[in-house]
């Protein structure tokens, strides 16, 4: 078993995060400096519980955008 999840993308549309073992996860909380924020202007989020019932911190900074 891989202990090593992280994850690997977020949808700020759809409000989901998606594990690098394919999980797809809700993202729970979205954070702008610190404080509560909304999808488009967080700069950090909290998702899951993933299905080993982690929880992911993830700094938006260090996620690269795709455009569509």
């Amino acid at each position: 078993m891989d202990d090593n999840l992280y994850v690997e993308a977020i949808n700020r549309t759809t409000c989901l995060a998606v594990l690098n073992d394919g999980q797809v996860i809700p993202i729970t909380n979205w954070y702008e400096n610190g404080e509560d924020g909304e999808p488009d202007d967080a700069t950090s989020c909290v998702c899951g519980p993933c299905n080993r019932g982690k929880w992911y911190v993830v700094d938006l900074s260090e996620m690269g955008g795709v455009m569509q």
